[in-house]
């Protein structure tokens, strides 16, 4: 999610597929469904149209997740740490929420994870504002409480 801008995210869909083809491509069968035949199960671009360069999004998301640790390691004090960690422990209820709210409702009612709050949110982590992060999960999670 540290490269929103470049990729939505997505599930089983061009962009994980794009991802797979760098590390499993023998796993890659793009080939194994006809192209007038909808797959199931994909939430995003179906990859048999929209190509997606897996190299360079591999690349970009090793890159600032190195330069996101480098941060955390090197640059930030005991007090954005802990506002780093609160933060993240609000994310981890918004996912925990999010897999409840899955197991009770068909997955068309559940809020798609990939919410512009939600983006934001990894935005801000991205560029090490975690009060603003802050906000940005404390919508998200309201919008899943709502």
């Amino acid at each position: 999610d540290l490269v929103s801008e470049l990729w939505k995210g997505d599930h089983a869909a061009s962009g994980e597929t794009a991802m797979m083809q760098v590390f499993f491509p023998e796993l890659v069968r793009l080939d194994a469904v006809a192209a007038d035949e909808q797959l199931d199960g994909i939430l995003g671009d179906d990859p048999r149209n929209v190509r997606v360069d897996g190299e360079k999004l591999v690349s970009e998301i090793v890159s600032r997740a190195a330069k996101v640790t480098d941060r955390l390691l090197h640059n930030t004090s005991p007090v954005q740490r802990s506002r780093y960690l609160g933060t993240l422990q609000l994310a981890v209820k918004v996912l925990k929420k999010t897999h409840e709210q899955r197991q009770v409702m068909p997955k068309s009612l559940v809020p798609s994870i990939t919410s512009p709050a939600y983006l934001a949110y990894c935005q801000a982590i991205y560029a090490g504002d975690y009060l603003l992060a802050r906000q940005h999960i404390e919508r998200k999670l309201g919008d899943l409480s709502g």
